[in-house]
């Protein structure tokens, strides 16, 4: 295999010609023939029996397009490596021939990473955001969200009737029209509101533990249940004391607590300063090195960006057209602004030499760890098992980028504006 000619169309696209030599030509060919032969039904032959020349006169155009295909496959991977060209998306065929001499050559477009060479990212100007300080009501609303998750449900020792925002624990029977039991539902719990269902909530309201009661939704239908009430139940919360922040095994003290909330809180204010920092410099970059944004890459990414995303599946679900395009072309900018950002921190990653240690991926996982009350030895596996190792690995190689250029921005006050 030789790759013939390289057309740069583009920043980003490439036309590729490869010649693929008359012996590779002819293994290809020799090989689809024995594959046609053995699997051909014809009349008046065993399966696998039919000789080569009937085979070469009935599917000689088969043949050689199957040959054709086989020898892009087998060679575009090296043909693109040869060409330094680090394609995006799957190469288009545009054109394949066999020549006089036995030889094969075809030619591709191909979209290309960008290529950058030095990045100069020291001196870019940023306007400093301000870093507000952690309030108590901020450390006081994280250790609600702490008493909350660590909640109980507990059966209600007041003997009373059910009513409107109580926690029910009922079993419930599915009913025919002449009220024999078709299914049954054990231990189900369910919040008592109208979302619980109007028709169903008006009839269970005011029943008291034990008592049954038939339900109907519709009786044109034949839809009826029993249900009997075995609980009534409500969430225990936990004190927010020294005991709540023990039960964590990492803190000794609500105020050993408070603390640490309020270092989780700062670095979160810091992250969003820090995302926002992350826009400017990649805006400044773009005006220094413009970046063409392979079209490919953008399809296949909004691809699957968009089957996930919740936004996008109401505006389908509601059949509102104008706010789904509107949300892909938000999609778009993000896709795109992820993917220069990717660009630039690759150059600058490779430019400078940044690189993370496995002691820093352990550090990583271990504040995981504390975060999620949780074990490093845990998160550590369950990482692993889902292959997300690499994700944290990726986040820290972009803070260390990240941190780097901003310790070498100019940084402008609000008084310099």
């Amino acid at each position: 295999m030789k790759v013939v000619n390289v057309e740069t169309q583009s920043s980003v696209k490439r036309k590729l010609s490869v010649l693929v030599p008359k012996d590779a030509v002819d293994d290809a060919l020799k090989h689809k023939l024995e594959e046609f032969r053995k699997m051909a039904k014809i009349p008046g032959f065993r399966k696998g029996r039919v000789p080569e020349e009937v085979i070469k006169s009935r599917f000689e155009k088969d043949i050689r397009h199957e040959a054709e295909l086989e020898l892009i496959d087998h060679t575009i991977n090296d043909a693109l490596s040869q060409a330094n060209i680090r394609a995006v998306g799957s190469p288009v065929l545009e054109k394949a021939d066999y020549g006089p001499e036995g030889d094969f050559t075809y030619t591709v477009l191909v979209e290309n990473l960008p290529e950058l060479g030095p990045v100069d990212f020291r001196g870019i100007e940023i306007k400093r955001l301000p870093q507000p300080p952690v309030t108590d009501e901020q450390v006081q609303e994280a250790l609600g969200k702490i008493q909350k998750r660590l909640g109980v449900l507990m059966p209600l020792e007041e003997a009373r009737p059910l009513r409107d925002n109580d926690l029910a624990s009922i079993r419930l029977a599915e009913l025919d029209q002449h009220g024999n039991v078709i299914k049954v539902h054990d231990d189900l719990l369910w919040a008592v509101d109208e979302k619980l269902g109007k028709k169903v909530y008006e009839q269970i309201v005011g029943m008291l533990v034990g008592e049954k009661r038939k339900i109907t939704l519709s009786e044109t239908r034949g839809v009826f249940y029993r249900v009997e009430l075995m609980a009534i139940k409500y969430i225990k919360y936990p004190s927010i004391d020294d005991d709540l922040a023990k039960t964590s095994g990492i803190y000794s003290s609500l105020e050993e607590l408070k603390s640490a909330l309020k270092k989780d809180i700062e670095e979160e204010i810091g992250n969003i300063n820090r995302m926002m920092y992350q826009d400017i410099i990649v805006s400044s970059l773009l005006k220094s090195y413009p970046i063409d944004v392979p079209m490919s890459l953008i399809k296949n990414e909004l691809k699957h960006i968009a089957t996930e995303d919740e936004e996008l599946k109401r505006a389908h679900a509601m059949n509102d057209k104008d706010l789904a395009e509107k949300r892909l072309k938000q999609l778009e900018t993000y896709v795109r602004i992820g993917f220069v950002t990717r660009i630039f921190f690759d150059a600058i990653r490779m430019q400078e030499g940044i690189a993370v240690s496995e002691e820093e991926v352990k550090a990583a996982v271990r504040d995981l760890a504390r975060k999620n009350n949780d074990t490093a030895e845990h998160i550590m596996e369950k990482l692993v098992k889902s292959n997300d190792i690499e994700t944290v690995k990726g986040h820290l190689l972009n803070d260390k980028i990240l941190d780097l250029i901003i310790n070498h921005a100019k940084f402008i006050e609000e008084k310099e504006q």
